[in-house]
């Protein structure tokens, strides 16, 4: 009869080892449902760049990897535990934003998860505002006429109104280049005159434009170049237009000339004598002069006052008399 021994020895350690190892391959290398907690799971990075940390649990052997060359991971693999992954980006040089991924991966358990990385867009330094003008000065001949400076800004800006002897166009503008018109009328005035147009923008930018013009010549013009009286002698009335004060001067004691406002009067005495006289009223207006020829009948002549009408010069809004 034979008899069944136990096993022993190195026999039943080869067993023991067997029946765990075929327990073990049964068992998955990650548990059921497994899934990474990232924290964060999205990474945002300002557009001048700088680093973010990832934090996970890796239940294996672990990988990093990404595609994009503007992203560095540190480390990119380790052994199970806790881990915390470097993300480093370098600045954006594009106005638009930039986004990739990172692929976390278990390569045994072939399993990958992925951690989106977006960059903000660059953003350049607003300009500082500026407004500047071609010219600081206009001069303008007193006949008037147009000139034209130029703007300069990268602001809106405007030019204040309330102009009496000139006008702009345009009035307002904004960035680049404007070509500004300044139309100014004709200044019948005997001294020079001055405006300052004004080109402001925000935030107390301000600019100046001097536009200057020039003094008229004097002019004087009178109703009649030439009178004729009578023996008898007798008044007239003669119209002065001129553009300063003036003065009449008689070059004769029997023809006496007063003035009033713009008129000048002539008194013209009896002659006595049978002989015709005559003389010259000079009008003068600083250096402009016009001249009234003034003739006189002896006593026995006949015939009554007689006048020529003179050329009117440029008169307009004028001072008259003194």
């Amino acid at each position: 009869m034979s008899h069944l021994k136990p096993r022993t020895g190195l026999g039943a350690l080869a067993v023991a080892i067997f029946a765990f190892l075929a327990v073990a391959c049964d068992e998955p290398l990650i548990p059921e449902g497994f899934q990474f907690s990232f924290s964060p799971k999205e990474v945002t990075i300002p557009a001048a760049g700088g680093s973010a940390e990832v934090a996970f649990n890796a239940p294996i052997a672990w990988k990093a990897s990404t595609q994009a060359a503007w992203i560095q991971i540190s480390p990119s693999s380790g052994e199970p535990g806790d881990v915390v992954l470097q993300v480093t980006v370098g600045e954006n040089p594009d106005k638009e934003a930039r986004s990739a991924e990172i692929t976390v991966s278990l390569p045994e358990a072939e399993y990958e998860e992925t951690i989106l990385v977006t960059q903000e867009p660059s953003k350049e330094p607003e300009p500082d505002p500026t407004l500047t003008v071609s010219t600081a000065e206009l001069n303008v001949p007193y006949a008037g006429g147009s000139v034209e400076f130029s703007v300069s800004a990268n602001v809106e800006w405007s030019i204040g109104g309330g102009f009496n002897w000139l006008s702009v166009s345009p009035d307002k503008g904004g960035a680049g280049d404007t070509r500004v018109v300044v139309t100014v009328s004709e200044n019948k005035e005997v001294s020079p005159r001055e405006e300052t147009i004004s080109v402001q923008g925000p935030d107390n930018l301000y600019q100046a434009v001097k536009v200057k013009q020039a003094a008229a010549p004097a002019s004087i013009s009178i109703s009649m170049n030439q009178a004729e009286f009578s023996a008898a002698g007798g008044t007239i009335e003669i119209t002065v237009e001129a553009n300063t004060g003036w003065e009449a001067t008689s070059g004769a004691q029997w023809a006496v000339v007063r003035v009033s406002g713009n008129t000048a009067t002539l008194s013209v005495a009896a002659n006595d004598s049978t002989e015709r006289r005559s003389c010259e009223i000079v009008f003068k207006a600083q250096d402009a002069t016009a001249k009234l020829s003034v003739s006189q009948k002896g006593k026995n002549e006949t015939g009554g006052i007689t006048g020529g009408i003179g050329d009117w010069g440029d008169g307009g809004d004028a001072n008259y008399g003194r």
